[in-house]
């Protein structure tokens, strides 16, 4: 194990329902002690089909991702952020007076000048290192609360790098799955950021859950193809449906039929059997 130099920090630590509520109880106002980070407390969200941009008080920026919500909460202390749901890229403005944390389910994200991501999904949390150093290690080590500048125990403890994926249980604290992305799949992890998702050999099935992740119009996979096991790679803009279908349907000679799903949207259905009607672009 190596010594973490203070540049990034991963650590569990339990958050129960209050404990939003209590970070998010911060000062509201100026730069009360001329630190240069301004006190402020916002909820900030991205809607089901869309990707926000968020410039902090600090000149840090967040990237949600569709459907993801958090609380800024920053004092003249520590700059806190609450994940409540998704996904979200933090691009951190380095400043080691001032502890960046991200807090999703019972673990928190501590840095002070790097690029990671963090996933949460219904029973865990996921970070994604793009830059910079973590390092993972369980609440009870800690011992502090989370709104004050408390410093964790800085003791040998294991760290990972750019590519890394470490995913924590909400539920006890150990790590899940702990894998490594290369540079071709870190990339493609991040495309959402750009307005894109980028495939590499991936199923077609998943491809197109992931595609209606972002679109109102709905692509499914009729029993005739899902038995293919077919692969897709690729960068697609991440809302345009037809787009997407058009594509399959050139590579692997599939058809489709347009159908309305339960809210009234298109549903387009690809099939390998003749006689459907192909989609069109608006």
């Amino acid at each position: 194990m190596a010594v973490i130099r203070f540049r990034s920090l991963v650590f569990a630590l339990p958050l129960l329902a209050s404990g939003a509520a209590d970070i998010a109880h911060s000062v509201q106002g100026v730069d009360q002690a001329g630190t240069g980070v301004f006190a402020s407390n916002r909820v900030y969200s991205a809607g089901l089909y869309e990707r926000r941009y968020v410039q902090t008080a600090d000149g840090s920026v967040i990237w949600l991702n569709a459907g993801a919500s958090i609380i800024v909460c920053f004092t003249t202390e520590v700059r806190s952020v609450v994940l409540l749901s998704g996904e979200a890229l933090f691009i951190v403005k380095h400043d080691s007076r001032h502890p960046f944390r991200v807090f999703s389910g019972r673990s928190v994200a501590e840095d002070v000048g790097t690029v990671f991501e963090v996933t949460k999904k219904p029973t865990s949390t996921t970070f994604l290192v793009a830059e910079g150093e973590i390092a993972v290690f369980d609440s009870a080590h800690l011992g502090l609360e989370s709104s004050r500048k408390a410093v964790p125990n800085y003791d040998e403890v294991p760290q990972y790098r750019r590519g890394d994926q470490v995913e924590i249980s909400d539920e006890s604290g150990a790590q899940l799955r702990h894998s490594y992305l290369a540079d071709d799949n870190l990339s493609n992890a991040l495309a959402w950021k750009d307005g894109r998702v980028r495939f590499a050999q991936t199923p077609l099935d998943e491809a197109v859950a992931e595609f209606n992740h972002y679109s109102q119009i709905k692509i499914e996979l009729a029993p005739d193809v899902q038995q293919l096991g077919l692969r897709v790679s690729g960068s697609f803009v991440f809302d345009d449906a037809d787009a997407f279908a058009a594509g399959m349907m050139h590579e692997w000679a599939l058809h489709a039929r347009e159908s309305a799903g339960s809210e009234g949207n298109r549903v387009i259905v690809l099939t390998s059997e003749p006689g459907g009607r192909h989609s069109k672009r608006n």
